[in-house]
Formats: C-alpha cells, structure tokens, sequence
C-alpha cells in the first residue's frame, strides 16, 4: 500500500546512482539529474481535525488506526475556558465489561500525547469535564519515522516526474524536499516542499496521482522565478503548466479536479490566508483541470512558445 511510503526508521545505506546520506536526510541526485529531491525521515500525517461545540452528551469521536514501529499520535487543542478531558478506549470492549482507557488527561489546550502501543482500533473520546457547551479545535497528528525503503520508493515515485521535465527544459539547479510543514500544502522559494501532511492525505484519499499536478505547479513557479520570466507567481499559470505535462494521463487531471472540489471551502480559505496563495476558487481550478485535457493542444502550442528558450533540442 502506498501510504507505508510514510512509515519506518532511515538506514545508512546509500544508492548506486548518488545517493548520499545525511543526518535525518536521503539525499538523491544523478550525474545529469537538476533537481535533487532530499526526502526527511521524519513524517507528520494530520490523522482527524475539527471545529465544533461538544457537551458530556456529544463529545467529540474519532477513530485512531494502529500504528506500526514506534510511531506515535498527538492531540493538539486549541485554548479552551474550562477543560476539556481526553480520553482513548479499545474500541471493542468483553461482552459485559467496559472498554479498557488507554490513554486518559485533561486539557485546558495544548498537546496531549497518545504513546504508541494502540489496539488495533481504539477511539478518541474529548467531553467537556464540567456541564455545559464548550467549543473544540482539535488536530490529531500522526508522527514517526521512515524505513529506507519507504524513503527510496517516495524517491522513485517523484523521480518519475522530474525526469519528464528535465527531458523537457534545460532545468536549473533545484532542491525538491519531502518534509513535515504543519500544514497540508506545497511551496516554491524558488526551492520545493511537499509537506509530508499533503502527500499522506492525498494517498489516503486516494489521490496519488494528483501528487504528480501538484508537483508540476510547484516546478512552474519555480522555472520561472529562476528564468526571470514574467508570471512566476501567477497561480493560474502554474495551475495552467501542471494540466500541460500531466494532461498525458487523464487519471492524475480527474484526480487533482476531485482533490480540489473535495476541499472544505473555509478550510481552503484559511490556507489561501496562511500562505498567501491567491490561488481561484477550487471549483473553478478544477473545471480548468479538466477543460485543459481537451484543449492540449493549444496549450502546448502557447507554451512551446513561451519557453522556447529553455526547451532542450531533440
């Protein structure tokens, strides 16, 4: 399953085609490779989050699925007036005997952590200790580390991608890295992050293969910035470059069309604050997704032109 990409502990073991290791690192770039991806051992997935009133008659509920070596949950709460009691419970407790607590604290806001060693199913359980209403801002973190293994086939996976550019353009020199960010998102500085929060969502929902859009969008800001061209921060030129060189595959266009009409509007709307993207409305970006597969053609024409320049010559 893809999303074990996510998991594991980096060994110190290097490739045969220039991979080096760094502390909390692996690095990987080819003799001919531009862009060099340094994936972080470290991973932050962002498991549930809310926003709502809960009272001791309807608490907060979520579910927490084992998880594998020493990795762990956190639950982080926003400041709240009277506390708030948190708790963890086997999900299916012996017939007759109430479900062993196996994590239990109370939290004015802040960070509550849930040690590993869950059942296979447990639930999360947040109540007010005192009668009444209280409002809940909740995010539980799933955090760890990597295997090799998983850090060398994220490699891959975004290899793949950069090599169809790189076959493209005269790329300079970038650094792509796969970290923790806090934050469900990717940026250009003109350098890349993928934050390892976007990337495991999207392979838990199932869209996988709209990593490979976001990763194109990420690379128009950045060629751009780099070339001095005009439009380097223009988000639906980005948006425009993306559908271009993944329109090959119609799977990664529908993808990204549902990731963006998934997206809580208010939730996109306090990303588009905290990164300051004006970024279109997702519905229209994803209309636009899906309108570029039938007017490839004159996109490729458009671009062609545009970065004449830099395209390699065959």
């Amino acid at each position: 399953m893809l999303r074990t990409v996510f998991r594991g502990v980096v060994l110190a073991r290097a490739l045969n085609c220039g991979a080096a290791i760094v502390v909390g690192w692996l690095v990987f770039a080819t003799a001919h490779a531009r862009i060099i991806i340094e994936i972080s051992e470290n991973y932050v997935a962002i498991e549930h989050e809310a926003s709502r009133m809960v009272s001791r008659e309807k608490p907060y509920t979520a579910s927490l699925p084992r998880i594998a070596n020493n990795d762990s949950y956190s639950v982080l709460i926003g400041r709240v007036s009277a506390p708030l009691y948190v708790e963890v419970r086997d999900e299916a407790a012996v017939p007759g005997k109430q479900a062993p607590v196996r994590f239990a604290g109370s939290s004015l806001g802040g960070t509550q952590e849930v040690l590993p060693g869950l059942p296979r199913n447990a639930i999360l359980t947040v109540s007010p200790e005192q009668e009444g209403a209280s409002r809940l801002r909740l995010r539980v973190l799933r955090q760890g580390t990597r295997s090799h293994e998983s850090l060398v086939a994220t490699i891959r996976f975004l290899r793949e991608s950069t090599d169809r550019i790189e076959a493209v353009y005269r790329v300079p020199t970038i650094t792509l890295r796969v970290r923790p960010c806090g934050v469900v998102n990717a940026f250009s500085s003109p350098d890349i992050t993928l934050c390892t929060e976007l990337m495991d969502t999207m392979f838990r929902e199932g869209w996988h293969d709209a990593i490979r859009v976001v990763l194109y969008h990420e690379l128009a800001h950045s060629l751009l910035r780099l070339w001095e061209l005009p439009g380097y921060n223009n988000e639906d030129l980005a948006d425009e470059f993306a559908v271009l060189h993944a329109s090959d595959s119609p799977r990664a266009i529908e993808q990204i069309s549902r990731w963006f009409e998934s997206r809580d509007p208010l939730q996109k709307a306090a990303t588009q604050v905290q990164m300051a993207g004006p970024h279109a409305p997702s519905a229209l970006r994803a209309k636009r997704a899906r309108a570029g597969l039938t007017n490839r053609a004159q996109l490729r024409v458009k671009w062609d032109a545009f970065l004449a320049p830099y395209r390699r010559t065959r």
